[in-house]
């Protein structure tokens, strides 16, 4: 009997030990193939990136060359729009970069001055902005973060300001005591509307344009990083957008604003 018993017990073992063999061989074929298209995919990017990036360049090279060569104040606009053009795809490039490593799990987080993001975003947002008063209030920030996915936010953030402002309306921007806060003097939002701006597809206005998805990637950025977002609005007011940005401060910057 306790021979039939130990037969059973080796079985057992002999049957847990092989799921396990097989169930490793299975997960490492499977594994084997991904980490070589990641690499792959990762070749393909970045020389695809370089290919797009030397026509950019050249664009870039000349157009300072041009405006060095012409006088008059409309050609002189005409050059700064087109130098800034090439800078828009410079960025569209590296955001195109950035989403396909943050699906490969390649994104790197990085200590940087959240002033100095939240200005370059302002800078790029020009043509976006049109007749809006822009006011921006801000103080050296240090944090530690993803910092392509942290523009990438305040963009979207930005654009929604400027596209459901009224005509000639505002948006002030403020970043103070490691908090950011967005206000514009918009369309503002019911609560219907509130209760989904963050859903992935919401559109409050279809005829305004886009997919309805920035939002919904401000959230996702927002909740990996553990920043809480504030949103308050009042039909025909307007909306404010407050993220808390403590859990992404570094050591240092947190100690100054304790």
């Amino acid at each position: 009997m306790l021979d039939f018993w130990i037969g059973i017990e080796a079985a057992l073992i002999a049957a847990v030990l092989g799921g396990a063999i097989l169930s490793y061989g299975a997960v490492s074929y499977l594994l084997t193939p991904l980490a070589v298209t990641n690499n792959l995919l990762d070749r393909l990017v970045k020389d695809t990136l370089h290919e797009l990036n030397a026509p950019l360049a050249t664009i870039q090279a000349n157009t300072q060359l041009l405006k060095h060569s012409h006088d008059d104040p409309s050609s002189q606009k005409r050059l700064d729009r087109i130098a800034q053009a090439c800078q828009n795809l410079h960025t569209l490039y590296t955001q195109m970069e950035y989403y396909i490593k943050r699906e490969i799990r390649l994104v790197k987080e990085e200590n940087f001055d959240a002033k100095e993001a939240l200005e370059a975003c302002i800078q790029r947002s020009t043509e976006l902005r049109g007749e809006l008063i822009l006011t921006c209030k801000t103080q050296s920030t240090m944090v530690y973060v993803d910092r392509i996915g942290f523009e990438q936010c305040i963009m979207n953030l930005l654009s929604n300001a400027f596209k459901y402002n009224k005509p000639r309306g505002s948006v002030h921007v403020k970043l103070e005591d490691g908090i950011l806060s967005i206000q514009d003097s918009g369309v503002g939002m019911d609560e219907h509307t509130r209760f989904r701006v963050f859903d992935r597809y919401y559109q409050e206005d279809p005829q305004k344009g886009g997919y309805g998805i920035g939002l919904h990637k401000v959230r996702e950025f927002c909740d990996h990083y553990g920043i809480f977002i504030g949103l308050l609005s009042t039909p025909n007011v307007g909306t404010t957008v407050t993220l808390k940005l403590d859990k992404i401060l570094t050591k240092n910057q947190k100690d100054v604003i304790q």
